[in-house]
This record gives C-alpha cells, sequence and structure tokens, in this order.
C-alpha cells in the first residue's frame, strides 16, 4: 500500500513539475527564426520539390535531418486525410513533447542512479532518494535554455532527451546482449543532428577503456563484451553509411553545407569558442560550480568509473564545442544536452551523508537542507538570466514579424508580376522570409548557399573590429551582386550588423545598382527599408572610398538608436564625430552620411540644420528616401504645402508602400 501511495505521490510531483515547464514554456511562446528554415525544406519536400531550399537548387541547408522528416510525416498525413495543420505549431508541440520527455527520464535517471551506486533497499531511504530524484527535473524545468529551446520549434529538446537516453542505456547496459535502444536512440540521434555521431563515439571509446560493465560487479570475459560492442557499432554503422550515402548522392558532400559555412579553424574562432563555453558555464552550472560538484565522487570507489565517465563526456564536448567556434544563436543552445547530466551527477553530493551515523529525521533534515539549498543556487543562476532570455525572445520575435511583412510583401510584388522570372532577394536572416515568400534566398552566410558555403571571399577592412552582431565570417559579396538580386534586405534596417551584410554594403556595384524603398507596415506601425534596385538613376562612383568608412558608419547609427531611445542628447555631439569619420574615409557616400547627420539632429530637436543635411543628401542622391521622408515631415510643420507634396510625390513614386493609400487626400 506504501508503495502505490509513494507512486501516486511521485507521479502527481512529477505531473506538476511537466506542466508547470509547459506553461513556462507558453508564457514564452515563440519561434526561432531558423526553425523555418527546416520549414521551407519541409514545405518543398511535401509539394514534391524535393529535399531543397531553393527550387531546382540541392543544397543541404539544415542540419537535423531526422526533424525535416518527422515534420514531413505530419504535414503528408495532413495531405492524405485532408486536414488543415500549421506546420509551425506542430514543431512547437513537438519541441515540448521532447523536453517533457527529458524531465521524466531525467528523474528516472536519478533514481537509478542514487539507488543503484548507494544499494538503497530500506523503505526510508527509499522514500527519500524517491523524493530528492525530482529535484534534477524540477531545476531543468527553471532553465532558460530549457524554456527557450523547448518552445523554439527547433529539435534541439529532443537532442537532448535522445543523448540523455544513450547515455542511460550505456550505463545501465545489460552486457548479455546488444543494447537495442541504445542502438536506436544513438542512430536516431546521429540522424537529428551531426553531434549525434559524437556522442555515440564518446560512449563507445569510453566503453572500450572500461569494457566492464559499470553497475555490475561480477567478472565477464572481455571476448564476450567486446563481441557484444562490436555487434552494437556495426548495427549503429549500417543506417548510417546508407545516410551518408544518400547525402553524398543527393547534395554531393558528405557533411551539411551549414558546417562549411560555419566552420573556420583560427584564432578568432578559437576565442569565439572558448567565450561561449565560458559564458555558458557560468549561466547555467552556477559559475562552473556545479561541474566541480561531482568530484566528491571520488572518494567513492563505487562511483568512480561513473564519475571518470561523466568528466570525459562533458569535457570532450565542451572542447568540441570550442573547437566549432561555439554558437551563433542564443541562450547556450550547444550547451543544452549537458545541462541534465550535470545536474544528476551534482545531486550524489546529497547522498553521501548515507555514510552519516545519525537518525533517520537528522539525515532527512540534512538531506533536503542541503537539497534546498543546491536548489536555491541554481534556480537563483537561472532567474539571474531569465531577463536576458527574455530580451532574446522578444528581439526573436519581433525579427519574425518584421520577415513575415517583408515576405508579404514580396509575395505580392510576385504576383503583380505574374509572368515574370521568379523574384530573388538577399538576406541574412533567411528563415521566416523564406518560408512565407516562397521567393528565391539567396543566403548571404551561406547557410543554403553551396558558393558562398565553398568559395568564400573576405572583403579587406571588414574585419572584427566592426560592431556587429553576427559572427560568421564566411560570404562572398562579388558572387551576390552578380546573381543581381531583385532587392537586398538586412534585419537591423538600412544599416548592416553582419559581416556578410557590411562586404555588401561597401561594394561599389551596390552603390551605384540599390537604394532604400520604403514600405509602411500597418501591424508594426513603422516604416521598413528594403534595398531595390535603381531604374534609371544610377550612381557614379568616384573611387574615393575606403571600405573602412563602415565602422564609424555603424557606430553612428548604434549611437543615434540610443540616444533617441534613451533620451541621451549628450551624444549627439559623438554621432556627428562619427559621421565626420566615415565621410573622411568615403566621400562617395555623402547621401548616407548626411542622412545620419539629419535624423540625428532631428531627433535631437534641431530641424533648421537636420533640413540643411537631407538637403544635403538629396542632392548626392536623389533616391534617397529616408532623406526625403524627414524633408516632407519639416516642411509639413513649417507648412509648405508646396515642397512637401513634391517630397511626397517623390517617395510616392520610388516607395509606392511608403503610405496608406489614404495618407494625402488631395
Amino acid at each position: 500500500m506504501k508503495n502505490i501511495l509513494l507512486k501516486i505521490l511521485l507521479l502527481f510531483i512529477l505531473s506538476g513539475i511537466c506542466v508547470y515547464a509547459i506553461y513556462r514554456m507558453n508564457e514564452i511562446n515563440f519561434i526561432q527564426d531558423d526553425a523555418y528554415i527546416t520549414l521551407r525544406y519541409v514545405q518543398n519536400f511535401i509539394n514534391g520539390n524535393g529535399l531543397v531550399f531553393n527550387l531546382g537548387e540541392r543544397v543541404e541547408g539544415y542540419t537535423n535531418f531526422l526533424w525535416v522528416m518527422i515534420l514531413s510525416l505530419f504535414g503528408v498525413t495532413a495531405e492524405i486525410f485532408s486536414l488543415q495543420i500549421d506546420l509551425a505549431l506542430v514543431s512547437q508541440i513537438l519541441s515540448q513533447l521532447s523536453g517533457i520527455a527529458l524531465l521524466i527520464l531525467s528523474f528516472y535517471f536519478t533514481k537509478k542512479l542514487l539507488i543503484t551506486k548507494f544499494l538503497i533497499k530500506n523503505n526510508d531511504d527509499y522514500l527519500i532518494t524517491s523524493l530528492l530524484s525530482l529535484i534534477p527535473p524540477l531545476l531543468i524545468s527553471f532553465s532558460s535554455s530549457f524554456l527557450y529551446w523547448g518552445v523554439s520549434g527547433m529539435e534541439s529538446t529532443l537532442f537532448t532527451f535522445l543523448t540523455l537516453l544513450s547515455i542511460y542505456r550505456y550505463l545501465f547496459r545489460n552486457d548479455d546482449k546488444p543494447d537495442a535502444i541504445f542502438i536506436a536512440a544513438s542512430i536516431l540521434n546521429s540522424l537529428l543532428r551531426p553531434e549525434g555521431f559524437l556522442i555515440f563515439l564518446l560512449i563507445v571509446i569510453h566503453s572500450k577503456i572500461y569494457s566492464s560493465k559499470f553497475f555490475n560487479a561480477i567478472d565477464k570475459s572481455d571476448k564476450k563484451q567486446i563481441s557484444i560492442h562490436t555487434k552494437e557499432i556495426i548495427y549503429y554503422i549500417i543506417p548510417l553509411i546508407a545516410f551518408l550515402l544518400f547525402r553524398f548522392l543527393y547534395y554531393g558532400y558528405l557533411l551539411p553545407n551549414t558546417f562549411y559555412a560555419k566552420t573556420g579553424f583560427n584564432l578568432e574562432h578559437f576565442k569565439r569558442g572558448v567565450d561561449y563555453v565560458l559564458s555558458a558555464i557560468s549561466n547555467n552550472f552556477f559559475y562552473g560550480i556545479l561541474l566541480n560538484i561531482p568530484l566528491i565522487n571520488f572518494r567513492k570507489s563505487v562511483l568512480r568509473s561513473a564519475t571518470v565517465f561523466f568528466y570525459f563526456f562533458v569535457l570532450t564536448y565542451l572542447i568540441f564545442i570550442v573547437l566549432i567556434g561555439g554558437d551563433v544563436l542564443p541562450v547556450d543552445r550547444f550547451i543544452l544536452p549537458l545541462l541534465p547530466l550535470v545536474l544528476i551527477f551534482s545531486m550524489t553530493i546529497i547522498f553521501h551523508l548515507f555514510d552519516l551515523n545519525v537518525s533517520l529525521s537528522k539525515k532527512l533534515f540534512l538531506f533536503f537542507a542541503l537539497a534546498i539549498t543546491l536548489s536555491f543556487f541554481v534556480i537563483t543562476s537561472f532567474i539571474s538570466n531569465y531577463d536576458i532570455m527574455r530580451t532574446k525572445r522578444s528581439y526573436e520575435v519581433g525579427l519574425v514579424e518584421k520577415m513575415k511583412f517583408y515576405a508579404e510583401w514580396v509575395k505580392n510584388k510576385q504576383i503583380e508580376n505574374a509572368g515574370d522570372k521568379k523574384i530573388t532577394v538577399a538576406l541574412s536572416t533567411i528563415g521566416a522570409f523564406s518560408f512565407f515568400s516562397e521567393a528565391r534566398v539567396i543566403d548571404l552566410v551561406g547557410l543554403t548557399d553551396e558558393y558562398i558555403a565553398h568559395n568564400p571571399k573576405e572583403v579587406p577592412g571588414i574585419d572584427e573590429e566592426l560592431p556587429v552582431l553576427w559572427k560568421e565570417r564566411r560570404y562572398n559579396a562579388e558572387y551576390v551582386l552578380k546573381q543581381n538580386p531583385d532587392y537586398l534586405i538586412f534585419p537591423a534596417g538600412a544599416k548592416p550588423t553582419a559581416f556578410a551584410e557590411c562586404a555588401i554594403f561597401v561594394q561599389p556595384e551596390f552603390y551605384k545598382n540599390y537604394y532604400v524603398q520604403l514600405i509602411y507596415s500597418e501591424q508594426l506601425k513603422q516604416l521598413l527599408p528594403i534595398f531595390t534596385k535603381r531604374e534609371n538613376i544610377l550612381h557614379d562612383y568616384t573611387g574615393d572610398c575606403n571600405v573602412r568608412f563602415v565602422k564609424p558608419y555603424i557606430e553612428a547609427n548604434n549611437l543615434f538608436i540610443e540616444m533617441n531611445r534613451n533620451k541621451k542628447y549628450e551624444l549627439l555631439s559623438t554621432i556627428l564625430d562619427k559621421c565626420d569619420d566615415a565621410e573622411r574615409l568615403c566621400p562617395s557616400r555623402k547621401s548616407e552620411i548626411d542622412a545620419v547627420r539629419g535624423y540625428s539632429l532631428h531627433h535631437y530637436g534641431d530641424k533648421e540644420n537636420a533640413k540643411l543635411f537631407f538637403e544635403s543628401s538629396l542632392d548626392a542622391d536623389s533616391l534617397n528616401m529616408i532623406s526625403r521622408f524627414y524633408l516632407m515631415k519639416i516642411f509639413n510643420e513649417e507648412g509648405d504645402q508646396t515642397n512637401m507634396l513634391h517630397q511626397f510625390k517623390q517617395i510616392k513614386k520610388y516607395s509606392p508602400d511608403a503610405f496608406l493609400n489614404n495618407y494625402i487626400t488631395n
């Protein structure tokens, strides 16, 4: 009867933790822009166009084959039964369900580890063990990285679950025969993410070093164990070889295109990886303390082999993250697969109290006091990063909404140009835009572009000194412009925020052939810029431009944003100094630089001087729509209807969607 009541209590508490996690995920509720890259592949696949991003271009721009297949299965099933489903919502639900499976597994993993290693048999200690085994899933449910990626629509929580399942089956394996669940989990994990192969490899290496069974004191012949391990490797390798053969025959390479686009073995790449790992350890493992707690396990002989595996696995995986340069996506995505394992092995510190010769009541008090203390510090660490996670989430929501708007606008343009060739758009944040626009997309950072990934071409002067958010350094601006895209989109507006965008921005061909068109979004209540092909009004390039002008140009724009957002008007002089630096390096770009001077002075309140700079900007480039828009506002405030209407007509001509239809009725 007691066992039944205990199981009911554990089920009730564990269910509560899972419900709480779902509630927190739904409170965050967003989809990462990169998730839409996968959905674009799924969309093309179920429509019979193949596993491609752009029609007719076989490029493996995803790193989650199994996730693509799972979502495709839902899409095909929906079509067979004539159901209307939202694939983006399906991806979110699957992410959440994977997260719940992870929480449940972390409970059983902890319980199995503690009961087996500490040889817990009496009912009182079993009760304590069962209750304290709930702490790892509870702590995981507070993790910002778990909550963020658990609702993102990406495969991160499923990968973490399969990783933990593989380790669980390995540590508690039965060496009498190959473990089918371990093999299946390892295969699925390797099909889900390329790192899945590393997980399997680390386990195999460890099994060769420690061929005896982890949790069994009975000696068995090494020959039999080696035979079983060999069979597992063979069973694993066969489907992996088939997959690699498919990848090579279909895409032409043994690794995803993203590998070639992202990797770069240099000092800057290594430094970025180190910074990423140190930051992730601080954010997720309470400044690294949790990584050191399992060291106490070496004092017990029965825990040493398991602890050796723990540190071998965790440290090797961290080195791998360093070597690949960390991750460009936020909220410690790459550290998530280690989180459950670290929390589970940290929990063993509590059970060293079993050695104390004290009464049950004192032992119980010590157990829960230590558990509460550990939980307090971990949860405090998670909460301290919660605001950062919410900020990243808000940015991603805003980005996706903005890209959806651009996509709808481009889609309408494609309809207007019925019969013409497919519109081509170049940008760096390709996810939501590509999925909703269905346009041909050139990925500036090369994730879905084979040529850029394999033939990068850096521009001298576009280096790590630039104040940009993106870290990818593989791009080829000349190639992109030769593709003659109809539009280019920078996610931050008219200023570049990635090395690839900076490389485009400084190209003479870009300056000659594109201008900023303004589009008004009723939903976002703002004007959005999109770089558009010029018609007959081209620039003459004088060659008096040093590409390093882009650094002070970006800095001036960033300072303007800070000044305007936080009312720090004392920044105006610094903004103007940065503009002077930019013009000194590149007089040819006077129009854009004068526009920055103009809108900085305008928001400062000096509209007379702002007006002079806007007029100077238009003298240098009559298609500077930003300067025209501000001039229109100034003339309207001055009551100069003639000049105001002139600016309005020019904007309507070159930015026909800058206003609502009823903006001016006379």
